[in-house]
């Protein structure tokens, strides 16, 4: 019996760069997620010390407070506004590209799931032809036994 060459799906190249990306969106998408989680971390830090202040603050206009403290406040207080829309705006983006990595994921999940797809077809057909091509392999060694039975006579 010939060998027959073993099963080699036409697209393997492009199913190994497809999943090589997968592994890197995935990548990317969770350093994107922890810059997420770091930017909402500072945001809370900036908003618990601008809560501190006010009350910081409320407690010294009852008792009583100078005025260039005040305006050293009111100074500090629009540098932590600042810094919170800063934060805000950060996020935001952060948000945007997570979003569209995941819709590159998602399209990129779609290609691979066909890619799969397609390589289980061919294998289907590939393990056709090979049933085919051995069944006929078994049809000639048969009919040559058969042939060399009647030829010199051992089949009756």
């Amino acid at each position: 019996m010939k060998k027959l060459k073993k099963f080699k799906f036409s697209l393997d190249v492009l199913l190994k760069i497809r999943n090589a990306e997968k592994k890197k969106l995935n990548y990317e998408i969770y350093e994107a997620n922890q810059q997420l989680i770091y930017c909402r971390q500072e945001l809370e830090k900036v908003q618990a010390k601008q809560r501190d202040g006010d009350k910081t603050i409320e407690i010294a206009l009852k008792e009583g407070i100078p005025v260039h403290n005040l305006k050293n406040y009111n100074i500090y207080r629009r540098e932590l506004a600042e810094l919170s829309k800063v934060q805000v705006q950060k996020i935001g983006s952060i948000h945007d590209k997570i979003e569209q990595l995941r819709d590159d994921y998602i399209t990129l999940k779609k290609e691979l799931d066909m890619l799969d797809k397609l390589k289980k077809q061919q294998l289907d057909i590939y393990r056709y032809n090979m049933a085919q091509e051995q069944m006929k392999e078994i049809e000639d060694i048969l009919s040559y036994k058969t042939s060399r039975g009647v030829q010199y006579g051992n089949i009756q």
